[in-house]
């Protein structure tokens, strides 16, 4: 609670113009070694075409009450994986449900030990609609992390909101719709 609220007067008094020389520092790289390797034959089942539909919403509410949907945002899906397990778990702290502020999320700059660039060619995106809601279709049966964001711009403050992450599981033709909400 208290590295929160550290960074958070941080990322106000950079808004403000106070005390620049943090502002600088504010983002810190961390190191993480992997302890397994990208595998594309553990996630090869991906690429195929599958008769499973996902569908969904996403969320937050401000303090005041107000829904602020994922409109316009980018919403990815990511085969499970031990790979993408551990770059998960770095992320977010855990792989089954989770949500990270903004803030941490923009400062956290996580440098991955082995950092497979075919790994990126395993992920499906859609954006979400105006009313926060998003579709993959064809998706073969298996599980995925599912995450997008939500934000939003308070003044003197910045950006508020986070980034939300979900495992799901798809089998048998199923037509399966999430929440993803925090």
């Amino acid at each position: 609670m208290k590295k929160r609220i550290s960074v958070l007067i941080t990322a106000a008094a950079c808004l403000i113009g106070i005390n620049l020389t943090s502002c600088a520092t504010a983002q810190r790289e961390v190191t993480v070694h992997l302890h397994s390797s990208f595998n594309p034959k553990e996630v090869a089942w991906f690429k195929k075409k599958g008769n499973n539909t996902l569908t969904g919403q996403a969320f937050l509410r401000t303090m005041g009450g107000q829904v602020i949907t994922c409109a316009g945002q980018d919403v990815y899906l990511i085969p499970v994986s031990k790979y993408s397990s551990e770059r998960i778990k770095a992320i977010y702290g855990n792989t089954t449900k989770a949500f990270v502020d903004i803030l941490s999320y923009r400062n956290k700059n996580i440098k991955f030990i082995p950092d497979s660039k075919e790994y990126f060619k395993f992920i499906k995106k859609t954006i979400c609609d105006a009313n926060g809601r998003f579709k993959f279709t064809n998706l073969p049966g298996g599980e995925y992390f599912l995450f997008t964001q939500v934000v939003w711009t308070v003044p003197v403050l910045g950006p508020q909101g986070g980034v939300l992450m979900q495992k799901v599981r798809l089998s048998g033709g199923e037509k399966r719709e999430v929440i993803l909400t925090y």
